[in-house]
C-alpha cells in the first residue's frame, strides 16, 4: 500500500462513526525514520524494524507473533489480523503483524516503552558498575518511598 492509503487500525476496528481515518507520516526525531500517526486517536504505526530503531535501548525478543493471541485489529498494510503481545520487560500490550512485523502502539505507549527501556538499561549499567547489591538497595529504597507516599 502507499503511504496515503493506510487506515488507522484502532479507528477502523472500533467502527468510528466517520469511518477509519488515514494515517499521516511523522518523523521520529534523531532516528532517521518516519512513522505513520493517527490524528484522531494518537496511535502510531511502525513498519517492520522501525520500532527497535527508534529506541536507543531497544530489545526485540518476542515470541513468534503467529503463536500469539489474535487481536481484533487488522494490519494497515493489508496483511490481515494482527497478534496481541506484551512488549518485553514492560506491561504494554501491543499489536504486531505476523506477516510484515509492523507494530501498532496506542497513544502514550511509545513513551511508556521508551521510559521502561531506558530505566532497564540504566539498571543494567548500574548492576555492572556497582554489582547486584546496589540494584537491590535502590529497589528497596524505591519500595519504601512508595509506601511512605501512600500514607
Amino acid at each position: 500500500m502507499s503511504d496515503h492509503d493506510l487506515e488507522c487500525p484502532r479507528c477502523k476496528s472500533e467502527g468510528h462513526p466517520r469511518g477509519a481515518c488515514g494515517l499521516r507520516r511523522r518523523p521520529v526525531k534523531g532516528r532517521g525514520i518516519v512513522v505513520d500517526w493517527c490524528p484522531r486517536c494518537g496511535g502510531i504505526w511502525f513498519d517492520g524494524g522501525e520500532l527497535e530503531r527508534s529506541f536507543e535501548h531497544a530489545e526485540w525478543t518476542f515470541d513468534d507473533p503467529k503463536a500469539s493471541l489474535a487481536g481484533g485489529r487488522t494490519c494497515p498494510e493489508g496483511h490481515g489480523p494482527m497478534s496481541t503481545m506484551i512488549y518485553p520487560h514492560t506491561d504494554q500490550c501491543i499489536d504486531i503483524c505476523p506477516e510484515c512485523f509492523g507494530v501498532w502502539l496506542e497513544r502514550g505507549q511509545f513513551h511508556a516503552i521508551r521510559e521502561a527501556r531506558t530505566s532497564r538499561a540504566a539498571a543494567i549499567e548500574k548492576r555492572e558498575r556497582e554489582g547486584f547489591r546496589g540494584v537491590v538497595c535502590d529497589w528497596i529504597d524505591q519500595k519504601i518511598a512508595d509506601l511512605i507516599g501512600e500514607w
